[in-house]
Order: structure tokens, then sequence, then C-alpha cells
């Protein structure tokens, strides 16, 4: 394949040859932005494992969170999000102590959380909210769902994306942001793609009186930006979407929302979904993810049969002052996410693992230039490689 100037600029950031690209995000920046800034974290697909565990021990294969604790799968990403002033995931995972699904020997794979220890981990994760509008959050029906918010509230964490009605299933999160001339709201909507067998034989969508996740069609998604966009017309819109086919890059119906999304009103989308990272494309001055992937997700995974590249994204937003003006600036930290490789520990990945992930994307895009053009490479005070560029306030 022939490479192309902004493939080379961004090879060249990620192994380091490129000056111009690849610096310190502080040489960019000045001293005063990491006194007013505050930061949101967001990571991707976000299980414990209980039930994977359970059925890796009864096949002589170490409980990994019997013999090393909760803790063990978060020690290499913890730092960055007890950093932040929010952290958002996707928790794909009912929190329930109830012992028999429905779906059991329906669905492939069934999920269920410890009651108490996963809204601990969450919790010292510095978990402030979780999206529950995917496809495993009402693996233990209504009662499931209702107490995993029971047991999330609980631990003061909050939850959007699902509900006991249509209308609570559809709230979005919000968060205030202090500002010295005017505040900033954030506004986080999430919603799990329509398919008809999680509609018809699942029964997981929320609709009327009925609790279940926020359903999106193109139609209702649009409906509840634009809503949102009238009811805050100064807010910044980030759109959380649970979407693709899992070991994929990002599909036709991906991209068709995605565009619908942006057209709508929406300032930003973090999907998720797919447990790898997907394309990240520029549309019409907004960034679209279309994949962060996996958070911290703990089943043995399937990256090597499904022929799937094991990266993540975990997606930091930074929103401050620069002599008196308001700055938001996106950070996308790629981590390795193999657990057989890892033994479930992802962790950021190493200056080899960046470049690949660079020439991934690349390879992928159908924009490259809008990449080269818009963003940049850079490592942290730790060492940490990741992606950055401006956003739109």
């Amino acid at each position: 394949m022939r490479l192309h100037t902004a493939l080379l600029l961004i090879l060249l950031a990620a192994i380091g040859c490129s000056d111009r690209s690849h610096q310190h995000l502080t040489d960019a920046i000045p001293p005063e932005w990491a006194e007013s800034a505050t930061t949101i974290f967001f990571g991707g697909d976000t299980h414990m494992g209980e039930n994977y565990f359970e059925e890796y021990e009864s096949e002589g294969i170490e409980n990994i969170l019997t013999t090393h604790g909760y803790n063990h799968s978060l020690s290499h990403v913890r730092e960055l999000a007890i950093d932040a002033e929010f952290v958002i995931v996707n928790l794909e995972s009912p929190i329930t102590n109830i012992t028999s699904s429905a779906f059991d020997g329906v669905k492939a794979y069934v999920h269920w959380s410890d009651l108490k220890k996963t809204p601990e981990a969450l919790k010292a994760l510095n978990v402030t909210a979780v999206s529950l509008a995917n496809n495993h959050i009402l693996d233990f029906g209504i009662p499931g769902l209702n107490q995993t918010q029971d047991a999330l509230s609980r631990f003061g964490i909050a939850t959007f994306g699902a509900g006991r009605n249509e209308v609570l299933a559809a709230r979005p999160y919000r968060l205030e942001l202090p500002h010295r001339l005017q505040a900033l709201t954030i506004v986080v909507l999430a919603g799990f793609e329509f398919h008809k067998i999680y509609d018809k034989k699942y029964a997981f969508y929320a609709e009327g009186s009925r609790g279940g996740t926020n359903a999106w069609t193109v139609e209702a998604a649009v409906r509840q930006v634009r809503h949102a966009r009238a009811a805050n017309p100064g807010a910044f819109l980030i759109l959380f979407p649970h979407w693709g086919n899992n070991y994929k890059w990002r599909d036709r119906k991906q991209y068709k929302l995605a565009h619908a999304l942006v057209d709508a009103g929406a300032d930003l989308i973090l999907g998720h979904g797919a447990h790898m990272f997907q394309e990240i494309e520029r549309y019409k001055g907004r960034w679209i993810i279309y994949g962060l992937g996996n958070f911290v997700f703990n089943s043995m995974g399937r990256y090597e049969k499904m022929g799937a590249d094991p990266y993540s994204l975990v997606a930091q937003l930074d929103v401050g002052d620069i002599k008196g003006q308001r700055n938001m600036i996106l950070r996308l930290y790629p981590i390795y996410s193999d657990n057989r490789v890892t033994n479930f520990q992802p962790h950021f990945v190493t200056h080899e693992e960046f470049q690949e992930v660079g020439s991934l994307l690349l390879d992928h895009s159908r924009q490259p230039a809008q990449l080269g053009n818009h963003l940049w490479t850079a490592r942290d005070d730790s060492d940490r490689y990741y992606l950055w560029t401006y956003l739109q306030p």
C-alpha cells in the first residue's frame, strides 16, 4: 500500500521522529491550563467477569478474582481514571444475586456481577456514572436491572441509558462544569443500537411503562438528540452508543447513525460495543470515535480466533481556560486488551504497539488527511502514549 503524506507523518510521529507532532501536550498548552481544567474520563465495555471466571474455574482455570482480587485487572489503568473529576464507563453486566436467568441456554453469554464487590471496585476506580444501554444489562430481566441501579446508587454511582420505563431509560447524564465567565453543561446520551432480536425475542428495550434499555433506531436517536439540543442550547452533547459487531471494524449502520447524530446536533460521539477499537472520523468539524473497545472486560476474549486487533481506547476530555477562553482537548489513550496475553491486566500500549495503532487507524480511515491534519500524537509525564485534538466548545 502506498504511504501518502498524512500516513507517513502519523507513523513518523508515532515512532518519535516528528518533533512537531510527537510532543508533550504541555508544550502546546500554557501552565495555567492544569490549574483550571476539569477532566472527564470515558471507558468502553466494562465487566469484572464473574460469570466467566465461574466457568473457567469449573474447567480448572485460575479464578483471578478469587486469587488476586478485583483490583488485579485495574492496576495498570487505574491511575489515569482516579485523577479525573468524572469517570464514565459502559457497564456491560447486571449487578445481581439472582441465580437463574430466562436467557440461560438462549443467549450465548449471560452476564452477572457481584452485588457488593463490583460496585466497590467501580467506586475504587473513581467511576461516577455508568451507561446501561447495552446487550447484557437485562440478562436477568427487569429485576436484575433494578438491583443494578439500586446497588450502584448505594455507592453514589449514577446510571443512565436504561431505566424502569421508557422516559427514564432515555434520560441523559448531565454535568455542570464551572467557568469563570459562564458554566458549561455537558449532556451525555446513551443508547443501544436497535436489533430486532433484542426487541421481539429478548424484550430488552424500554417501551412505555415497561423498563429496559434506551433503544436507538436512527429516528429515535435523532429525536432524542434534537430534544436535548433544544432543551440545552449551549450544552456540549456527547453521544455514548453501544453498537457494531464484535471484533469487527465499523459497519454501515454505525456510519449512517453517526452522521445522523452529528447532523442532529451531537458534538462528540464515543461509541463502544465491538470489544476492540474502531475507526476515527472527523465529520462536519465533529469527532466520531466509532469504538472505544474494552476498558476492563474480564473474559478471555476472541481476538486471535476472530483475527481482530487487540487494542482499545480510553478517552479523556479536558475542559479548561486559556487566557480567559474555554478550551476543550480530547485525548485518546490506546490500551492492549487481549487478556490471554496480559493475564487480565489491560495496559497502556508500548512504543511499538502505539506505532501499530496509528497505522491501523489510518489503514481503515476514509479520510487519512483529516486525521493527519487534526489529530496529533503525544506522550504524557507517565510515558503513556496518546492521540489528541482540540474540540469546538
